[in-house]
């Protein structure tokens, strides 16, 4: 695994006496190569997830610090020196060192609350400076971009400014900040050219990590999150690990529940085993695809995938994937219901509903319970759970199923009818929403 000052030694041999376009330029292929190299070590198992994510992490950073030098000598030109010190807070994987290949950069930039004389106001200098650096990072140019770029994580989210004063950021987190941000926060790197500020950035994380957080609150957040997610559970991939039910931000919200309780500390072993479960899976399949929604993976790679997981059998892969998943969100599932208010578990309970619907819904248009869960990236016996899930509820038998063959009792096709009304109706509403954010609206 290359060295972080390695890589950084490597872009400025390459960059060196060049025009700002072409330093950049460069730098993307250089990146590109060293980018390559990785990938090829992780489908080769030449390295394992751990080292993997500290290779990635180590790129990153070194491209990180070089386009922050060509973006202070850009704005510097415009609008002189910065007025001030600055840092960036990283967070997410590049924070812990297990970024992968399709990993972004999260990050917002921080400045100090002490103005040079004569100098250009901070905000606006360090929102131009913010603009550059995104720009620079991830604008496409003949040799593709250098990173992805994210700052909803900055205070107030993507309603906030890009960059803010480091009392504007110690106040958000103590007065208004939301309380999974409390959690995100727990998890970041300062990056800063400037040792002293580096050291008082710092220290001003420790006080922002200390921030109470209240459990209850931090309960019904999460339970919002899942309800938006549910529906889009149906149509990842089953080697997901992010963004699922059971999946890493999951795993995340569980550890801090069980650190609150001080209860199944033990627990926390086991979890540490599924982390590094996830962590291999999504190393290797970063690497080789970009969505792989679709299952049809080859053989090669089928056998690249057990190897770095250190598992003999893709069926033994696949269940300890899926029994995973269904262990955390049972056990959060758990903590959420004593935690949150009921009214608020009520509704949480409501979207469960609407994801038995919506399988039992594809069930009936394919008539075949293998179909329904190929279309919705589920097991066969997944998909009859949730079938099974709504007639307990209902306590009707709205199918009579095979492995074979389905076929829909009266009382289902008419309960069918219904509950098409139902997700059609969710879905005309959902695309209204989506339709309004993509152009602008209001008063110029």
């Amino acid at each position: 695994v290359i060295e972080e000052k390695e890589y950084k030694n490597a872009f400025r041999r390459i960059i060196k006496q060049k025009p700002e376009e072409v330093k950049l330029e460069s730098l993307r292929k250089l990146k590109r190569e060293f980018h390559f190299r990785i990938c090829l070590q992780i489908f080769l198992n030449l390295i394992n997830s751990n080292q993997a994510g500290i290779a990635f992490t180590n790129l990153s950073g070194a491209c990180l610090e070089i386009v922050l030098e060509i973006t202070i000598l850009n704005v510097t030109k415009r609008y002189g020196d910065p007025p001030c010190n600055f840092g960036l807070v990283m967070f997410g994987r590049f924070a812990s060192t297990q970024m992968n290949a399709s990993s972004d950069l999260d990050f917002v930039i921080v400045y100090d609350n002490e103005k040079k004389k004569n100098s250009v106001s901070p905000s606006y200098y360090f929102a131009s400076f913010a603009r550059t650096l995104i720009s620079f990072l991830s604008s496409p140019m003949s040799e593709g971009k250098l990173y992805e770029t994210d700052m909803r994580l900055r205070p107030s989210g993507l309603t906030g400014p890009v960059a803010t004063s480091l009392k504007s950021f110690k106040d958000y987190y103590k007065f208004r900040a939301w309380e999974w941000e409390k959690i995100a926060i727990k998890k970041t790197k300062v990056i800063s050219l400037e040792k002293k500020y580096y050291i008082k950035l710092n220290k001003a994380l420790q006080y922002v990590k200390k921030v109470k957080i209240e459990v209850k609150q931090l309960a019904s957040e999460i339970i919002k999150m899942k309800q938006t997610r549910k529906l889009n559970d149906l149509k990842s991939s089953k080697y997901e690990t992010k963004y699922v039910d059971g999946g890493q931000r999951d795993l995340e919200f569980l550890i801090s529940f069980i650190d609150f309780s001080n209860k199944n500390i033990q627990d926390k072993e086991s979890f540490a085993m599924t982390q590094k479960l996830y962590d291999s899976i999504d190393q290797i399949i970063s690497s080789c695809f970009e969505k792989p929604i679709k299952e049809n993976f080859s053989n090669s790679f089928i056998n690249s995938l057990l190897k770095f997981t250190g598992i003999s059998d893709v069926k033994e892969l696949d269940k300890k994937l899926k029994n995973s998943k269904i262990l955390i969100s049972k056990k959060l599932n758990y903590y959420l219901k004593i935690y949150s208010k009921k009214t608020i578990w009520k509704c949480f309970r409501i979207m469960d509903k609407l994801t038995n619907i919506k399988v039992f819904s594809e069930t009936a248009k394919f008539k075949s319970l293998a179909r329904a869960a190929e279309k919705l990236n589920l097991s066969a016996s997944s998909v009859s759970k949730h079938i099974s899930a709504l007639e307990n509820h209902l306590g009707v038998r709205l199918m009579n199923r095979t492995t074979r063959k389905v076929s829909i009792t009266d009382i289902g096709a008419a309960y069918l009818e219904k509950a098409n009304k139902i997700i059609q109706d969710i879905e005309d509403a959902e695309n209204m929403i989506n339709a309004s954010q993509k152009s602008p609206r209001g008063l110029l």
